[in-house]
Protein backbone atom coordinates (compact mmCIF):
# COMPACT_ATOMS: atom_id res chain seq x y z
CA UNK A 1 0.00 0.00 0.00
CA UNK A 2 2.79 1.96 0.71
CA UNK A 3 4.40 1.65 -2.57
CA UNK A 4 0.98 2.31 -4.41
CA UNK A 5 0.67 5.84 -2.49
CA UNK A 6 3.75 6.96 -3.40
CA UNK A 7 3.54 6.37 -7.09
CA UNK A 8 -0.19 8.18 -6.86
CA UNK A 9 1.59 10.83 -5.23
CA UNK A 10 4.22 10.66 -8.01
CA UNK A 11 1.59 11.16 -10.33
CA UNK A 12 0.03 13.76 -9.36
CA UNK A 13 3.31 15.92 -9.15
CA UNK A 14 3.97 14.88 -12.99
CA UNK A 15 0.15 16.39 -13.70
CA UNK A 16 0.72 19.78 -11.20
CA UNK A 17 4.06 20.01 -13.25
CA UNK A 18 2.07 19.75 -16.48
CA UNK A 19 -0.65 21.97 -15.32
CA UNK A 20 1.59 24.67 -14.26
CA UNK A 21 4.51 24.88 -16.94
CA UNK A 22 2.04 24.37 -19.93
CA UNK A 23 4.10 26.05 -22.49
CA UNK A 24 7.22 24.31 -21.46
CA UNK A 25 5.27 20.67 -22.05
CA UNK A 26 4.19 21.88 -25.25
CA UNK A 27 7.25 22.74 -26.19
CA UNK A 28 8.32 19.20 -25.11
CA UNK A 29 6.20 17.44 -27.47
CA UNK A 30 7.12 18.89 -30.29
CA UNK A 31 10.64 17.16 -30.48
CA UNK A 32 10.71 14.44 -32.70
CA UNK A 33 12.98 12.12 -31.16
CA UNK A 34 12.45 12.97 -27.63
CA UNK A 35 14.30 9.66 -26.35
CA UNK A 36 17.34 10.61 -28.12
CA UNK A 37 20.42 10.88 -25.60
CA UNK A 38 20.95 14.17 -27.40
CA UNK A 39 17.85 15.84 -26.63
CA UNK A 40 16.85 17.39 -23.93
CA UNK A 41 13.82 16.64 -20.88
CA UNK A 42 15.20 12.99 -20.62
CA UNK A 43 13.53 12.11 -17.00
CA UNK A 44 11.90 15.75 -16.78
CA UNK A 45 9.04 14.86 -14.55
CA UNK A 46 11.43 13.24 -12.45
CA UNK A 47 14.05 15.96 -12.38
CA UNK A 48 11.42 18.99 -11.13
CA UNK A 49 10.06 17.42 -8.25
CA UNK A 50 13.76 16.00 -7.37
CA UNK A 51 15.44 19.67 -8.05
CA UNK A 52 13.07 22.24 -6.69
CA UNK A 53 15.98 25.07 -7.89
CA UNK A 54 15.43 23.30 -11.29
CA UNK A 55 11.70 23.97 -11.09
CA UNK A 56 12.00 27.42 -9.88
CA UNK A 57 13.97 28.05 -13.94
CA UNK A 58 11.26 26.69 -15.47
CA UNK A 59 8.94 28.54 -13.57
CA UNK A 60 10.64 31.92 -14.13
CA UNK A 61 10.54 30.80 -17.98
CA UNK A 62 7.01 29.62 -18.23
CA UNK A 63 6.15 33.16 -16.98
CA UNK A 64 8.06 34.63 -19.78
CA UNK A 65 6.70 32.19 -22.50
CA UNK A 66 2.89 33.15 -21.16
CA UNK A 67 3.94 37.00 -22.16
CA UNK A 68 3.76 35.78 -25.44
CA UNK A 69 0.63 35.92 -27.67
CA UNK A 70 -0.53 32.91 -30.23
CA UNK A 71 1.22 34.15 -32.88
CA UNK A 72 4.76 35.12 -31.25
CA UNK A 73 4.54 31.53 -29.38
CA UNK A 74 4.15 29.33 -33.06
CA UNK A 75 6.49 31.55 -34.36
CA UNK A 76 9.09 31.20 -31.12
CA UNK A 77 8.36 27.29 -30.15
CA UNK A 78 8.78 26.04 -33.95
CA UNK A 79 12.29 27.48 -34.00
CA UNK A 80 13.89 26.45 -30.91
CA UNK A 81 12.10 22.71 -31.04
CA UNK A 82 14.70 21.34 -33.18
CA UNK A 83 17.56 22.90 -31.43
CA UNK A 84 16.36 20.54 -27.93
CA UNK A 85 17.67 17.85 -30.14
CA UNK A 86 21.16 19.00 -30.25
CA UNK A 87 23.29 18.57 -27.66
CA UNK A 88 27.16 20.20 -27.57
CA UNK A 89 29.82 18.52 -25.60
CA UNK A 90 30.55 21.64 -23.59
CA UNK A 91 27.36 23.71 -23.53
CA UNK A 92 24.79 21.32 -23.90
CA UNK A 93 21.26 23.03 -25.26
CA UNK A 94 22.55 26.38 -24.75
CA UNK A 95 21.55 27.46 -28.38
CA UNK A 96 17.76 26.49 -27.43
CA UNK A 97 17.59 28.54 -24.26
CA UNK A 98 19.91 31.58 -26.04
CA UNK A 99 16.71 31.83 -28.47
CA UNK A 100 14.01 31.40 -25.95
CA UNK A 101 15.68 33.96 -24.23
CA UNK A 102 13.95 36.42 -26.83
CA UNK A 103 11.10 36.01 -25.21
CA UNK A 104 12.54 38.51 -22.44
CA UNK A 105 12.52 40.88 -24.42
CA UNK A 106 9.13 40.84 -25.82
CA UNK A 107 7.66 40.78 -22.63
CA UNK A 108 9.82 43.83 -21.93
CA UNK A 109 8.59 45.99 -24.68
CA UNK A 110 5.00 45.07 -23.90
CA UNK A 111 5.67 45.80 -20.22
CA UNK A 112 7.50 48.66 -21.82
CA UNK A 113 4.08 50.05 -23.42
CA UNK A 114 4.81 48.86 -27.26
CA UNK A 115 2.26 47.98 -29.21
CA UNK A 116 2.32 45.76 -32.31
CA UNK A 117 5.12 43.61 -31.31
CA UNK A 118 5.99 40.91 -33.85
CA UNK A 119 8.66 38.83 -34.57
CA UNK A 120 10.89 39.43 -37.62
CA UNK A 121 10.80 36.52 -40.15
CA UNK A 122 14.51 35.35 -40.97
CA UNK A 123 15.86 36.42 -44.03
CA UNK A 124 15.67 34.10 -47.13
CA UNK A 125 18.59 35.45 -48.49
CA UNK A 126 21.98 34.00 -47.89
CA UNK A 127 23.70 36.19 -45.73
CA UNK A 128 21.23 38.56 -45.00
CA UNK A 129 20.89 39.08 -41.18
CA UNK A 130 17.51 40.80 -39.42
CA UNK A 131 16.49 41.83 -36.07
CA UNK A 132 14.41 39.89 -33.74
CA UNK A 133 12.04 41.78 -33.07
CA UNK A 134 10.21 45.05 -34.36
CA UNK A 135 7.22 47.18 -32.53
CA UNK A 136 5.20 50.45 -32.00
CA UNK A 137 6.16 52.43 -28.99
CA UNK A 138 5.37 56.30 -28.49
CA UNK A 139 4.74 56.38 -32.28
CA UNK A 140 7.69 55.23 -32.87
CA UNK A 141 9.38 52.64 -35.04
CA UNK A 142 11.24 49.84 -33.09
CA UNK A 143 13.22 47.20 -33.79
CA UNK A 144 15.07 44.54 -31.00
CA UNK A 145 17.73 42.57 -31.57
CA UNK A 146 18.22 40.15 -28.10
CA UNK A 147 22.19 38.78 -27.79
CA UNK A 148 23.06 36.11 -24.95
CA UNK A 149 26.29 36.82 -23.39
CA UNK A 150 27.39 33.31 -21.86
CA UNK A 151 30.20 32.12 -19.54
CA UNK A 152 33.70 32.08 -20.63
CA UNK A 153 34.94 28.78 -22.69
CA UNK A 154 37.06 28.02 -19.39
CA UNK A 155 34.30 28.49 -17.30
CA UNK A 156 32.21 26.26 -19.49
CA UNK A 157 34.71 23.57 -19.57
CA UNK A 158 35.36 23.62 -15.29
CA UNK A 159 31.45 23.37 -15.58
CA UNK A 160 31.83 20.01 -17.22
CA UNK A 161 34.47 18.67 -15.51
CA UNK A 162 33.58 19.72 -12.21
CA UNK A 163 36.73 21.60 -11.85
CA UNK A 164 37.38 24.12 -8.72
CA UNK A 165 37.50 27.81 -9.60
CA UNK A 166 37.48 30.87 -8.15
CA UNK A 167 35.34 33.95 -8.79
CA UNK A 168 35.84 37.01 -9.62
CA UNK A 169 34.62 40.26 -8.23
CA UNK A 170 35.77 42.23 -11.15
CA UNK A 171 34.69 41.79 -14.64
CA UNK A 172 37.45 40.94 -17.07
CA UNK A 173 38.41 42.80 -20.14
CA UNK A 174 37.40 39.78 -22.33
CA UNK A 175 33.89 40.13 -20.90
CA UNK A 176 33.45 43.63 -22.19
CA UNK A 177 34.90 42.79 -25.66
CA UNK A 178 32.41 40.10 -26.29
CA UNK A 179 29.61 42.27 -25.20
CA UNK A 180 30.93 44.84 -27.34
CA UNK A 181 31.40 42.03 -30.35
CA UNK A 182 27.88 41.32 -29.78
CA UNK A 183 26.21 45.00 -29.75
CA UNK A 184 28.50 45.98 -32.77
CA UNK A 185 26.52 42.71 -34.57
CA UNK A 186 23.55 43.62 -33.35
CA UNK A 187 23.56 47.47 -34.32
CA UNK A 188 24.46 46.24 -38.11
CA UNK A 189 21.44 43.56 -38.14
CA UNK A 190 19.10 46.55 -36.84
CA UNK A 191 20.84 48.88 -39.66
CA UNK A 192 20.43 46.59 -42.29
CA UNK A 193 16.30 46.09 -42.37
CA UNK A 194 14.90 48.53 -43.73
CA UNK A 195 17.15 51.11 -43.36
CA UNK A 196 15.46 54.24 -44.86
CA UNK A 197 12.45 54.05 -42.69
CA UNK A 198 13.84 55.93 -39.08
CA UNK A 199 13.42 53.66 -36.14
CA UNK A 200 14.48 53.37 -32.69
CA UNK A 201 16.90 50.36 -31.92
CA UNK A 202 17.12 48.45 -28.81
CA UNK A 203 19.50 45.60 -28.33
CA UNK A 204 18.33 43.65 -25.51
CA UNK A 205 21.31 41.63 -23.95
CA UNK A 206 21.09 38.57 -21.34
CA UNK A 207 24.28 38.10 -19.13
CA UNK A 208 25.08 34.68 -18.19
CA UNK A 209 28.28 35.77 -15.93
CA UNK A 210 31.24 32.98 -14.77
CA UNK A 211 30.42 33.78 -10.63
CA UNK A 212 27.51 30.95 -11.42
CA UNK A 213 25.92 32.12 -8.09
CA UNK A 214 25.82 35.58 -9.67
CA UNK A 215 27.30 36.27 -5.82
CA UNK A 216 28.76 39.50 -6.75
CA UNK A 217 26.01 40.92 -9.10
CA UNK A 218 26.42 43.95 -6.93
CA UNK A 219 30.04 45.23 -7.81
CA UNK A 220 29.09 44.47 -11.38
CA UNK A 221 26.72 47.23 -11.76
CA UNK A 222 28.38 49.91 -11.59
CA UNK A 223 30.85 48.40 -13.92
CA UNK A 224 27.81 47.70 -16.72
CA UNK A 225 26.64 51.33 -15.83
CA UNK A 226 29.95 52.67 -16.73
CA UNK A 227 30.01 50.59 -19.67
CA UNK A 228 26.30 51.41 -20.65
CA UNK A 229 27.54 55.22 -20.46
CA UNK A 230 30.16 54.69 -23.19
CA UNK A 231 29.52 51.23 -25.13
CA UNK A 232 31.31 52.61 -28.15
CA UNK A 233 28.26 51.72 -30.30
CA UNK A 234 26.48 54.83 -31.33
CA UNK A 235 22.76 54.95 -32.14
CA UNK A 236 21.54 52.20 -30.01
CA UNK A 237 19.85 52.01 -26.68
CA UNK A 238 21.43 48.96 -24.25
CA UNK A 239 18.94 47.08 -21.68
CA UNK A 240 20.91 44.25 -19.86
CA UNK A 241 18.75 41.38 -18.14
CA UNK A 242 20.39 39.16 -15.31
CA UNK A 243 19.51 37.24 -12.90
CA UNK A 244 19.99 38.46 -8.75
CA UNK A 245 22.41 37.66 -6.50
CA UNK A 246 22.42 33.72 -5.66
CA UNK A 247 19.25 33.14 -7.95
CA UNK A 248 20.61 29.68 -8.40
CA UNK A 249 21.17 28.86 -4.74
CA UNK A 250 17.93 29.98 -3.55
CA UNK A 251 14.01 29.47 -3.69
Amino acid sequence: MMGARNETSGGDLVDAHRAELPRIYELRSLLRHPQSPNAYFQNFDLSLSDYPVKLKHFRDLEADLRGLDPAAWDHLKSRVAPLFEIRDAQRGWQAAFDLLNQAKAYKHLRNAGAIDIQFVPESQVAGQKTPDLEAVLGGQRLLCEVKTINVSDVEAKARVGGDARGVQGTLPQAFFTKVSASLRVAAQQMDAFRPHEPAHKLAYVILNFDDNLNEYVDRYRPQLEAFVANPGVPGIEIVFDFKPAFYSASL
